[in-house]
């Protein structure tokens, strides 16, 4: 059974009933009672996987080399293509649209849609088309983050990221990494003095996004194969207290397996720099397993993980998190009075004992994309006396976001009055 055909053609066929009495009529009552049998019997069809089969990826063999991911749907689901027109306003019904396959009827991720959840990360920065590395609109806050990201990705592989890179410079590099993979720019010479044209290279060397298609059903409890299921909005409108009439809508299932599939190459930046084809795939495997997938993404929709660790990238106690401009160098700055950011003074924060791999808890306390990070300690594992008297609370800056974050230190360092700290995880708590 196509999957496609049957939800938007014949979903709607056999014995419901489109054309509709005036409201309120006896007539009109007793149709809504047929379609709304008729729409339980076809929800349950189409959640069935009696008659449809996963993908098969040897169906790609013919492409060439394919780089392939796979990533498992997590709770509560997967909602791609929810945006299409479906509903005819009758009980019973589904009421959202779904993105489908239209050859094989599987729900799909269109390699469109792929492409721009992955390229959303990148700080996608205004250049000239001429002379891609002259941007014609400076980076905002924003774009500079999504950088620091790209670069501590780069690094997470591992790559040779020059230690004395500036910031701007940085924000270059990541610029250069998504034109080479997003737009097929040629940036071997990116290290190399002087203005650089970075031409395009032939559409051959074009990294390209495929579809994204399940290769593997879910189980529920009773050990059946899961692909579809039901959920359902809930909506109050502008009364809290207003018994809400449920939504029903389909989605894909927690558990289902989904094959990410790319033609990738090999990216040369400079002469020491290159981003391999299987760099990129684990790349991209971080990328959609942190920010996710389809609609909904907000409320925990099309989240994944993946199943192998060769599918993401690795974490290691001595990675190099940031350098001195970069997201991920934490600056834990303490002014003694309060004062103009030029005039500010610093006290010393004289710790006694070592932090390497301690455990803090902090609360993050700069704007968004302000650089260097700053946070409020909460707690330091071993310096629960310590913090109390080497830090007092009139000393700490004033709150401008309050999100918690779990930190590993792996390496400190007391330089004049700031306490810099390299850490491992930097994870919301849940």
């Amino acid at each position: 059974m196509n999957l496609k055909h049957f939800y938007y053609r014949g979903y709607f066929d056999g014995r419901i009933k489109l054309a509709q009495p005036k409201k309120d009529s006896p007539e009109r009552k007793k149709n809504e009672e047929v379609n709304e049998k008729a729409f339980r019997l076809k929800n349950t069809q189409l959640t069935s996987t009696e008659h449809i089969s996963p993908f098969s990826p040897a169906r790609f063999q013919k492409i060439g080399v394919i780089q392939e991911l796979r990533l498992k749907v997590q709770n509560p689901g997967l909602l791609p293509g929810i945006g299409y027109p479906h509903e005819v306003g009758y009980p019973g019904e589904f009421k959202l649209g779904f993105g489908f396959d239209h050859v094989s009827g599987l729900p799909v991720l269109p390699g469109s849609s792929v492409k721009g959840v992955l390229r959303s990360v990148f700080p996608q920065v205004k250049f000239d088309p001429e002379k891609p590395m002259r941007w014609t609109k400076n980076p905002d806050e924003l774009q500079r983050a999504k950088a620091n990201y790209i670069l501590s990705l780069l690094e997470r592989l591992p790559l040779q990221i020059p230690a004395d890179m500036k910031a701007d410079q940085g924000m270059l590099l990541a610029h250069a990494v998504e034109l080479a993979i997003f737009c097929g720019r040629d940036v071997s010479d990116f290290f190399a003095e002087g203005e650089k044209k970075w031409p395009l290279r032939p559409m051959s060397k074009h990294d390209v996004c495929l579809d994204a298609l399940p290769v593997k059903f879910a189980k529920n409890h009773l050990g059946e194969d899961q692909l579809l299921g039901r959920d359902a909005l809930t909506p109050h409108g502008d009364n809290p207290l207003k018994n809400p009439i449920p939504l029903p809508f389909l989605k894909v299932m927690p558990g289902v397996e989904f094959g990410f599939w790319f033609r990738l190459h090999d990216t040369k930046i400079g002469e020491s720099l290159t981003i391999t084809a299987d760099h990129k795939r684990r790349i991209f495997g971080e990328i959609l397993c942190t920010v996710g997938a389809g609609a909904k993404t907000n409320v925990g929709y099309g989240q994944f993980e993946a199943e192998e660790a060769r599918d993401r990238l690795k974490k290691s106690a001595d990675q190099r998190m940031a350098q001195s401009a970069n997201v991920g160098s934490i600056t834990m700055s303490f002014p003694t009075q309060p004062a103009s950011p030029a005039t500010v003074k610093m006290t010393k924060l004289p710790f006694t004992k070592s932090l390497q791999r301690s455990k803090v808890i902090g609360e993050v306390v700069s704007a968004a994309g302000e650089n260097p990070v700053r946070f409020k300690i909460i707690n330091v594992e071993g310096f629960e006396d310590e913090r109390a008297v080497k830090v007092p609370d009139s000393l700490l800056p004033k709150f401008k976001i309050t999100t918690l974050f779990n930190l590993t230190v792996t390496e400190s360092r007391p330089e004049k009055n700031i306490l810099h700290v390299k850490i491992e995880d930097f994870i919301p708590r849940t």
